[in-house]
């Protein structure tokens, strides 16, 4: 092959092929002299947001590989890392994504439950709230002449729960002293919010609070006061003072933007970014959908949510698992916005219940991971356990029924015991039936044979212990009954049963009231203590019957005058007469001292004699009659003076 080295063409290619060689060769040296950089995660959690910055930024790690997304967290603080997707120690692929949870600090709108603040100091009320992490409290200060300084007044919140961003004002007594009092007001130019909170307490100021973005003051800085400083204020007055929140940044509606363009805008405007990723079927994976808040100004520091795409759901074969192992895989893809619905059609199969047998997506039985539109329905088909048939089987020996049924591939399961008049002791009279799960244990009944009574085993037992006795057969089918004579003397045990006799299936027992008892002969124990008949009574099993008392002038108090006598079985009631020993007597003079001015006036006098002896009203018979014949209150055809018992009559005539 001849090659002019004089032709400008061939001289051109002969150039160019070795530029060509020479790049080759210098790439080849850099792969190897060069290797591409690993780069390795390390542990975030529990650091600072700065960190994770300061290593994208050092390992010129595209934002797009990072994604950073914000949680409420009670006890972790703001921009701490809480969690890392991918491990410490594991290299970042090209392909990966490694996603940062950081803390957002306590949850504003968490709702807390409020305590009854009534009688609590400002302190305390104060601590509490620190505690409870709330953001918007307010005091105000109040004379009040009967609640004493620093002890709470009231509250404009009248809800039990509330969130803890709400705003809440809190009135404080300040008693009836330091009110109305003139003082400078300060300016709170170089002044915390705690440094102007404690001076409105000191001084009983209302303070509120309001925030504005600011392009030249601090965050947390003042921005104004009213009153302005170097005017005066009376003391329970009130003052408004304005915050800086820092720079403020105009929010950007940043749909269809990349995260890139998220990250470097929410950097250069210090905006926290929470990302919600999302499937979409027309965004494209990485595409922003949404963002709220997408418009107005935001303060330094605040979050901003932003939903991204990442594309239409992939959904894995889950051929083989478990029906519950996929719904929790679905639930995940759904929280993502997916929407994806399952439809659930069981089969009999020898696969273990639960187990998806086919997954089908568009009519399509799947074999792989299966791209879909969001809102898809996924179809799956389900293990259920495979039924067989269970004949009745009365008639059969228990050994040809366990045949039978483990022949199903079922087990023998609970044996009860009745008795029956068709079939003998041992065969089955019935047992569960139809069509049952492969596995199930079939339930039967075994005969016990005809019920033919024992009458024996029923003697000397108590009624009750008889019946449960026979409810034993009942309770097993035996169609048999047990019924009681009425009680009869016996020398059988009282209350227990005897001469059981059996009649068909059923058994009639006699009951026992014991050895016939013999007749007790009762004598007169007439002027013997009351004390020897009652142990007379008592000994012999008779009973006291009724008791009496009456005077007697020749049976001393206590002893008995008469009694029941005879023969008296036991538990008879034996009445009885106790002396109260003599009747007592008194003596009464001649009433007729007694007579008065006239006849009511003597009959005053002898009714009120008389009574006073103890004589009842009843037995006091004197009237008033009209007697010419006679003087004024004279006592005429009366009972005369003399002794007599208490159950004497009185009686006589008064003229009046």
């Amino acid at each position: 092959m001849n090659i002019n080295f004089k032709d400008k063409k061939t001289i051109g290619l002969m150039i160019a092929a070795g530029i060509l060689v020479l790049l080759t060769i210098a790439i080849v040296a850099i792969f190897f002299l060069f290797p591409t950089k690993k780069i390795e995660i390390p542990e975030f959690t529990n650091k600072n947001k700065t960190d994770v910055d300061t290593w994208i930024m050092e390992n010129e790690i595209p934002t797009e590989q990072v994604l950073m997304n914000y949680e409420f967290n009670e006890t972790i603080g703001k921009d701490v890392v809480l969690s890392q997707s991918i491990i410490a120690g594991e290299n970042l692929k090209k392909d990966d994504v490694l996603t940062i949870i950081l803390s957002n600090g306590p949850d504003p709108d968490l709702l807390v439950t409020l305590p009854d603040f009534t009688g609590m100091k400002h302190d305390e009320i104060d601590a509490w709230f620190v505690e409870n992490k709330f953001t918007d409290v307010t005091y105000e200060y109040i004379p009040d002449a009967k609640i004493k300084k620093d002890i709470f007044i009231k509250s404009n919140v009248t809800e039990t729960d509330v969130k803890r961003s709400t705003p809440i004002l809190i009135s404080i007594s300040v008693g009836t002293e330091s009110v109305g009092i003139e003082i400078a007001m300060p300016d709170f130019k170089d002044y915390t919010k705690a440094n102007i909170q404690a001076w409105g307490k000191t001084n009983n100021i209302t303070i509120s609070f309001k925030e504005e973005a600011s392009e030249t003051i601090a965050s947390g800085k003042v921005i104004s006061q009213d009153p302005k400083a170097g005017t005066t204020i009376k003391t329970g007055g009130k003052i408004t003072v304005t915050l800086s929140t820092g720079k403020g940044s105009t929010a950007t509606n940043f749909a269809g933007k990349t995260k890139k363009d998220v990250d470097s805008w929410a950097k250069t405007n210090n905006i926290k970014i929470s990302y919600v990723e999302v499937y979409d079927n027309k965004v494209a994976s990485g595409t922003v959908i949404s963002n709220k808040p997408n418009s107005g100004t935001m303060k330094s520091g605040a979050t901003m949510t932003v939903n991204i795409s990442v594309g239409k759901p992939s959904v894995d074969n889950y051929t083989g698992k478990s029906k519950d192992s996929f719904n929790t895989y679905i639930d995940g893809l759904n929280k993502k916005s997916a929407n994806l619905k399952i439809t659930v059609t069981e089969v009999e199969s020898d696969k273990a219940v639960g187990t998806i047998i086919e997954q089908i997506i568009n009519n399509k039985v799947v074999s792989g991971a299966t791209t879909v539109d969001t809102g898809t329905t996924i179809t799956i088909k389900v293990a259920k356990v495979q039924t067989k048939n269970v004949e009745s089987k009365p008639g059969s020996s228990y050994d040809d029924f366990k045949k039978y049924v483990e022949g199903l591939g079922m087990k023998v399961g609970a044996k009860t015991e009745r008795y029956n008049d068709t079939y003998n002791s041992g065969i089955v009279v019935s047992n569960d039936s139809g069509s049952k799960p492969i596995g199930t244990s079939i339930n039967f009944i075994s005969s016990l044979g005809k019920y033919t009574p024992n009458a024996a085993e029923f003697d000397g037992r108590s009624k009750t212990d008889a019946q449960n006795k026979m409810n034993e057969y009942i309770n097993k089918k035996s169609g048999s009954s047990i019924s009681f004579n009425e009680p009869s003397f016996s020398d059988k045990t009282k209350d227990l049963t005897y001469g059981c006799q059996p009649s068909g299936k059923n058994v009639i027992c006699n009951i026992s009231k014991g050895p016939e008892p013999k007749p007790v002969d009762l004598v007169s124990f007439a002027d013997s203590p009351e004390s020897a008949l009652i142990g007379f009574i008592s000994s012999n099993k008779l009973n006291v019957g009724t008791r009496t008392e009456q005077y007697s002038d020749t049976i001393v108090s206590g002893n008995i005058i008469s009694n029941d006598i005879g023969s008296f079985l036991p538990g008879h009631k034996i009445n009885y007469v106790v002396s109260k020993g003599p009747e007592p007597t008194f003596t009464i003079v001649d009433l007729q001292v007694k007579k008065g001015t006239n006849g009511q006036a003597t009959y005053d006098n002898v009714n009120s004699y008389l009574l006073g002896l103890g004589i009842p009203a009843s037995q006091i018979k004197f009237e008033i009659v009209d007697d010419s014949g006679r003087s004024t209150g004279e006592i005429y055809e009366y009972t005369g003076a003399g002794l007599y018992k208490y159950n004497q009559i009185f009686t006589g005539k008064i003229a009046r």
